[in-house]
């Protein structure tokens, strides 16, 4: 996903956003997530709990998110409110015709009713470590 919004961000200064943008993102770096990967599948870590928050436990509002990407990229960006339901109704309606579309009617669900308040304490144990989200660690 993280890649998608900085190839959005890029391409235009002008952006959709649902609300007021202060749903929660929890972030995780391609590279934290499959190294935990490799060590689980090789056997290197114990099976732990049943369910991991493969994210660092930093939460990140989406509108600030975006802005942040933004300034990375030396960038300006305005936001366009839209309904989420009525966008939403539009998503669904398009796969329901049979249409591909980059941005599917179950990841807005998603973003706009995410858990505020996931449990992190099981990640360290479980050999699940995430790096905190820093804009100029990226290569954008």
């Amino acid at each position: 996903m993280f890649g998608r919004l900085v190839e959005q961000v890029r391409q235009s200064s002008v952006l959709p956003i649902f609300g007021d943008g202060s749903q929660i993102q929890f972030l995780v770096h391609n590279e934290d997530l499959a190294a935990f990967i490799e060590k689980f599948t090789a056997g290197t870590i114990p099976a732990g709990p049943p369910l991991l928050s493969a994210a660092h436990a930093q939460p990140w509002p989406f509108k600030p998110l975006l802005l942040e990407i933004a300034c990375g990229l030396g960038k300006k960006i305005r936001f366009i409110p839209l309904p989420w339901r009525l966008v939403w109704a539009g998503l669904k309606s398009a796969e329901t015709c049979g249409l591909r579309l980059n941005f599917r009617s179950d990841s807005l669900v998603s973003l706009m009713h995410q858990n505020p308040n996931p449990d992190f304490s099981p990640n360290a144990p479980a050999g699940l470590v995430c790096r905190p989200f820093e804009i100029e660690k990226l290569q954008l």
